[in-house]
Parts: structure tokens; sequence; C-alpha cells
């Protein structure tokens, strides 16, 4: 084949790579903003400042300081620049197959199976998962321009390290270009040497970076050096093998149970590896080393094991694959590429599965695609709203029913401890990143209850008020009095009585003579039945009119609240 038709071949499996990363992650696009992607929003943004250093420099402040100054709050741009990341990270793979001797089928196999793993399900659905997909990117890049044989190999060499540098900078991949030259065969003690001396400046970017700083026990990367880093590794393995589980890691934190499902997978290399002894058993050996110092970084955690976590360390597995199915004979080399459409199958499956799954029957229990929505929803409502919000504003949870158990629908043991939050707050981070969606706004609460009578805190004077009428939906009530005197109507409407009175009697402390909020008591107290106060309510009325503090006001609320009476009676 001469080199032009190679060159279209190549460009077309790469529009074929392109083509199927879409078609099977487009559920992606619809999945806005979640968790940590609005903090990046919000310093990108400048309203925060960048603390982090070097630490993941790449991935995290430089891509989303540029996708905000191109694409703005349009989550669905961020995600296909990722998917199109994810598309080269097989394509990239790939070549490095054909690099190490693979032929073109056994290189296009290896790259549709990175394509259609399951694990990149987080990576692809998470705006934040491009530090892993990123991090792919460069480490791939390293390594295929490390293997390039003939004149160009000293430049290369150089390049494979820039790329290596700039996959730590995406996020911690410091085993990749040293360890992989020292395990491929045929390297000379010189390169060897030279990727080696790569791990220095790894090391110092790792470092100004704090990934040596110690984490406190609590810290959610807290970090112990025990038998846990053998039951992650377990886990991980574990959850490869249960295929039929849709959402492994719905629960993160690794689970010694499963420690006999962790062995299928070393079992069946190591059997590989005997069967075929001389011909396999230093590749196996090889990729499976690779796999688990590729993993390594994270296996130390204590409560952070994730299925994500595996995106790039299951490239050398895939390579390992690609080269078994290369083998079959050629009478099979068509059905060979029945693997990776089965796992296209499978892949799909489970992500329609993993999105379906909700928590108490109406939260997703994915918490990357839970927050996503909940974002997305709010946004809108307040939009929508009357007015948008701007200034000081109390959001008001109206019905305490709205709180979510989180422990519910997960794996509970004795002690778990059951949190109860309003899922809006929490998506929202406490209302410190709405000012990426509403620059007017200063401050932001969401309360279950507006201060008492009591209360020293008058800031609800000053606010704009708007009441948090289910998960994610706003209603606009007005500033200060104006707001609370609808919230009272809001909550005479849905039956709630006793909240009601609270709310009239906190401004009747600062307006006890108002005739219509003493008729909004009276009412109040016909709709349960409290007659003693209802007369009251009446006789303070009838004395407001004779004083003539308020005659035209005062006559006119009595005049209905009479009215009130007779109908109340007539029901009783």
């Amino acid at each position: 084949m001469d080199a032009r038709a190679r060159a279209w071949r190549e460009a077309l499996f790469a529009l074929l790579l392109v083509a199927l990363t879409l078609g099977l992650y487009w559920g992606a696009l619809r999945v806005f903003f979640s968790t940590d992607d609005l903090l990046f929003l919000l310093r990108a943004k400048g309203v925060e400042p960048w603390a982090m250093g070097t630490r993941r420099l790449l991935s995290v402040r430089v891509f989303f300081s540029v996708c905000w100054a191109l694409f703005g709050e349009r989550a669905a741009l961020y995600h296909v620049l990722i998917l199109l990341l994810h598309a080269l990270n097989a394509w990239l793979l790939g070549r490095v197959a054909g690099r190490l001797g693979l032929s073109d089928r056994g290189a296009a196999l290896a790259a549709l199976l990175f394509l259609v793993s399951p694990v990149a399900f987080t990576s692809l659905h998470w705006i934040s998962g491009v530090q892993d997909v990123m991090m792919a990117t460069f480490a791939l890049a390293a390594l295929w321009a490390w293997l390039r044989r003939g004149a160009a190999r000293a430049w290369s060499e150089s390049l494979a390290l820039v790329f290596y540098l700039a996959a730590i900078l995406s996020k911690e991949a410091a085993f990749l270009l040293p360890v992989a030259a020292v395990l491929l065969p045929g390297e000379s003690r010189a390169r060897r040497l030279r990727a080696m001396l790569a791990f220095a400046p790894g090391l110092v970017l790792l470092y100004t970076g704090g990934a040596f700083v110690g984490k406190p026990e609590n810290d959610p990367y807290a970090t112990a050096y025990g038998l846990n880093v053998i039951w992650n590794a377990f886990t991980y393995s574990a959850w490869l093998v249960r295929c039929w589980t849709p959402f492994p890691d719905i629960t993160p934190v690794f689970q010694p149970a499963l420690w006999r499902w962790g062995l299928a997978l070393p079992l069946l290399l190591a059997f590989l590896a005997w069967y075929r002894w001389r011909e396999w058993a230093p590749w196996i050996g090889r990729a499976s080393l690779m796999a688990l110092l590729l993993l390594a970084p994270v296996l130390p955690l204590v409560r952070h094991s994730y299925l994500y976590y595996l995106y790039l360390p299951l490239a050398p597995l895939w390579l390992l694959a690609a080269a078994g199915l290369e083998r079959l004979p050629a009478r099979f080399a068509l059905a060979s590429f029945a693997v990776p459409l089965a796992l296209l199958g499978l892949t799909a499956w489970r992500m329609d599965a993993r999105a379906a799954l909700l928590l108490e029957g109406k939260l997703q229990a994915d918490p990357m695609l839970r927050y996503g929505k909940i974002v997305e929803d709010a946004v809108r409502s307040l939009r929508a709203a009357e007015k948008a919000p701007a200034g000081d504003v109390l959001v008001v949870a109206a019905v305490p029913g709205e709180a979510v158990d989180l422990a519910v629908g997960l794996e509970e043991g004795p002690n778990t401890r059951r949190m109860l939050f309003f899922p809006v707050d929490k998506a929202f981070y406490g209302g410190r990143v709405l000012p990426v969606f509403f620059p007017k706004l200063r401050s932001w609460r969401v309360v279950e209850a507006l201060p008492g009578a009591a209360s020293p805190d008058t800031s609800w004077v000053n606010s704009e008020i708007y009441a948090l009428t289910g998960t994610s939906d706003f209603l606009y009530l007005g500033r200060g009095e104006l707001g609370r005197r609808r919230f009272t109507q809001l909550l005479f409407q849905w039956n709630y009585f006793p909240r009601a009175i609270r709310e009239v009697e906190v401004m009747l402390t600062r307006h006890p003579q108002d005739p219509d909020l003493l008729y909004d008591r009276g009412v109040l107290a016909l709709a349960t039945g409290d007659g003693a106060t209802a007369a009251a309510v009446g006789q303070r009325l009838r004395e407001l009119v004779e004083a003539e503090t308020t005659p035209g006001d005062a006559a006119a609320a009595l005049r209905d609240y009479e009215a009130a009476l007779r109908a109340g009676g007539q029901q009783r």
C-alpha cells in the first residue's frame, strides 16, 4: 500500500473513532456543570483566585480558563472537547500499538477497546473528568514519541519528555515514561537511564503541586499504606469482572468482600502466561506491572475508590488484549472485532442503567449526574422567576421533606451516618458559585425557616426572598417584608397552617396594629379551629376601627373578616 492510500485509511479510521465516540457518549452532552466544575469556573471567571500552584495546571487552570473564555456556560461544548480528546486517546493508543509491532488490525483493535471501555463513563460525563482524559492524552503521546525509531529518535526523546511533564501537569502520572522505558524490550542502557532521569523534573512538579503534603485523617484524599492497598487493588479488579453491575462505585470505597471476584482477572492472566509461557508470559508480565504502577497513586486512598481511575491504567491491558486477538488465525480476523463490538454494547447498556438509577425515586444516584441536573434546573428556574437573583438573596425551603437522605439506596453499615441536606444548596456550594450565572448576586443563603421574632438576625428585611418549592424550583416572593407576607400566603395555600401562623406572628411583633396581618391571623385561627384566637382577632379589628388609627384599612379588614367568620360558621 502506498503512502497516500495509507494516509487516507488512517484519516478515515480517525474519523470513525470520532463518530463512534460522539455516537456512544452523546448523552454526555446533556450533562450540565457539576461538582468541582463550578468551583473551577468561579476561578476561571476571576471571582475567586487560583490557588493550586502547579498542581494539574493544564487540565484544570488552563482548560477551564480557556474554555470559559471560548464557551462561557455552554457546558455541551466543554463535553465535545473532552469527547474529541477521548477519540484522540484511542487513536494514540493505536499508534503506540503499531510502534510496538502490532499489525494494523491489532492497532485498530487496541484503539477500539480503549474507546468503548465502560470505565470512561465518569471521565466523559463529568467535565472535571478532563483531568484523567488529558493526562492520558499526554501520557500516550509521550510513549508514542519515545517509541519512534530512525534518524529523528533524539528529537522524539525530547518531545516525549515534554509530553511526559505535560501529563504530570494534568494529573499525577509520574511512573509512565520511566517505567515504560525500563519494561520495553530492546531498549539500550543509555535510553533507559535517560528515561529514569525524567523522574527528576517529574518529582519537582509533583512537589510544587503539593502531591507530597500529608493529608489529615478526615481528608477525602487521606491515604494509608496497609491492607487497604491490597483491598483497593482487588476491588478495582472485581469491578472489571462484575460487568453486570452498571454502577459498581456507587459506594466509592474499597470493598474487601469482593476479593474473590478480584482474583478472577489475575488468575486468568496467570493461566494465559502459563499456557503460552515462552510467547506470552513476558508481555503479560510487563502489561500487568505497567497497569498496576499506573494505578499505584490511587491505591493508598482510604475512601476514594472510583472506576474512572482505571481510564489510563487499563491501556496496557487493552494493548495486551489486542495482541492476543491479533494472533487469531486469519479466518477469524473479522470475528476478532466482535470483542470490541460486544464491549460497546455492554458500555451502552451500563450507561443507560447507571443514568436511570435513582435515590428515593427522584434523584439520580450518580453524584455527577445528580448535581449537574440540579444546577441546570435551578439556574433555569431562577432565570424564569419574576426577578433574577441580585444583591442579597435568602431562600426559604418551605417543605422540609425536600431534604434528602443520601444513605438511602447505598450500602449501610452499623456506623453509617444518615445525612440530610438540601440538594440545591450543596450543588451550589452554599451559593458560592452562583455569581458564575448571576453576576449581580452578593450573597445567598438557604434556610429551612426564616428568623423568628426573638432572633437578632434581621438580614431578611433587606434581602430578596425566594421560596424553594422542590429540589431545584424557585419562586420569587419579593423583598423583605413583602416577600415574607407572600411566603405566608404560600404556606396557607399548601395547608402548612402552623408554619403560616408562626410567620404572621413574627410580622405582628413588628407591626402589631396592621389590620391585614390581623386578618391573616384570624383566618388561620378559623382554619385550625382556634375559636378563642378568632374571637380575639375580631375584637382587635373592631378596636382599631373605633380608634380610627387606620380607619379605611381596618374597616375593610374587619368587613372581610366578618365575612370569613360567617363563611366559617356555615362550614362548621
